[in-house]
């Protein structure tokens, strides 16, 4: 299973791909366009099968979507609430804080 983080905008899109382990597999940027659309399709393709890949994204419809539906992505993707990615982007950057300043302590023992 791979996971595709699709960041959407007006003009163009990043998409990163993981694999199960967290890996980065490839990356890439695209327009908004519809030879950006196949030109997503066909990296997404060359990665793994659609129906072994996940798409997260922060939009149920439009351009993006049908070109993934279209192409055989089983649900067109998994949307994300804008709210909810921020309210996790806050935990993990609290978190790794706490890691950091942890790592500076000095040990006792």
């Amino acid at each position: 299973m791979w996971f595709a983080g699709i960041d959407w905008a007006d003009r163009s899109h990043d998409i990163v791909v993981i694999d199960q382990a967290g890996r980065k597999v490839a990356s890439l940027h695209i327009e908004h366009t519809p030879a950006g659309m196949n030109k997503l399709v066909r990296f997404l393709r060359d990665i793994a099968p659609l129906d072994q890949i996940a798409c997260i994204l922060e939009i149920k419809h439009g351009l993006l979507i049908t070109a993934l539906l279209e192409a055989g992505l089983k649900q067109g993707g998994i949307p994300l609430r804008r709210r909810w990615l921020q309210r996790c982007m806050n935990s993990f950057m609290s978190l790794s804080s706490l890691q950091t300043q942890s790592q500076n302590v000095p040990k006792l023992a």
